[in-house]
């Protein structure tokens, strides 16, 4: 998010941070490009449910461009609640799920071609992780108030795992074994001294497969985005901070600005080797947030890292 900022310095960081959203459509037209692909894509799968599912994500959409223009002090005021509801629609229903898990046996056995990466884009996009870091980047909320829906939107997807890990391109046999390679490759840089086997049962393929799921989501679309959002907000922060401090007011505190000052200092003037310290232990805790989740939804004994 590049641009001034809109509002004196007096206001809350995250007040003026709604304001320059509220000037950018784009990520509502995004949304609505999406929606415009799945229908495309999906037309003969779609059921009554999820039919539903994409009108309402086109009204809410249609509602977000409306109300910014025509009435925009009410829509600044009202606008993460709106983006909250679109979240909520896009990926808490249980409609886009059965969607996808209606696309992949449509695919077929005949889509396990490939090797290792062809599999590992296929859980990607079965995760629905991309859409879900789409949706993230392009209608952002103050930071606290994102991670909470974000993470609620991926808590709520788990329940499908198993219907997903079921499909046709991820149940076939040559698929599960690419799954158990993953996964414990995962497992092995996650603890640090190689893939853990933990005391309990092995978990079956279809339990690995929803861990990867799990983490595909944790990883690719909630930590990821937020880290960017974190960085990207920080160097406003710092300017909001700068303008406060040229007016003679006090800089802002509390929570947020703790967070954003924090990361500006850590993104200072660091090495390659800090980034990968960094990149290691985010790798640790989606991993080991991801097992707690599924075990969470179908409880078993999982390898937990060490």
């Amino acid at each position: 998010m590049e641009g001034t900022l809109p509002g004196e310095p007096s206001l809350p960081f995250y007040v003026r941070c709604n304001r320059l959203r509220a000037q950018q459509p784009t990520g509502t037209l995004m949304v609505m490009a999406v929606a415009t692909l799945v229908a495309y894509r999906c037309w003969d799968l779609l059921s009554p449910a999820a039919l539903s599912w994409l009108l309402t994500a086109y009204a809410l959409c249609l509602l977000d461009l409306v109300w910014r223009r025509r009435w925009p002090t009410s829509y600044r005021r009202w606008r993460e609640a709106l983006v909250a509801l679109l979240w909520l629609n896009c990926f808490r229903a249980a409609a886009p799920w059965s969607l996808m898990s209606r696309f992949l046996d449509h695919l077929g056995p005949q889509a396990v071609g490939g090797g290792m990466a062809a599999h590992a884009a296929r859980l990607l996009f079965a995760s629905g992780a991309p859409q879900m870091a789409v949706h993230l980047l392009a209608l952002r909320m103050r930071l606290s108030v994102g991670a909470l829906v974000q993470l609620a939107v991926v808590a709520a997807s788990l329940p499908h795992n198993p219907a997903i890990c079921a499909a046709a391109p991820l149940a076939h046999p040559r698929a599960q074994q690419f799954t158990r390679q993953l996964y414990l490759l995962l497992a092995a840089v996650a603890s640090w001294v190689g893939p853990a086997h933990g005391q309990g049962a092995t978990p079956s393929p279809e339990q690995q497969c929803a861990v990867l799921l799990t983490w595909l989501r944790v990883s690719g679309a909630l930590l990821a985005p937020l880290m960017w959002q974190l960085l990207s907000e920080a160097r406003l922060f710092r300017r909001h901070q700068a303008q406060r401090r040229q007016a003679g007011m006090a800089l802002e505190r509390g929570l947020h600005a703790a967070v954003y000052s924090a990361v500006a200092s850590l993104s200072q003037g660091r090495g390659l080797l800090h980034v990968l310290i960094v990149i290691w232990l985010c790798l640790v805790v989606s991993w080991t947030l991801s097992a707690l989740l599924a075990m969470a939804v179908a409880p078993w004994q999982l390898p937990m890292p060490a």
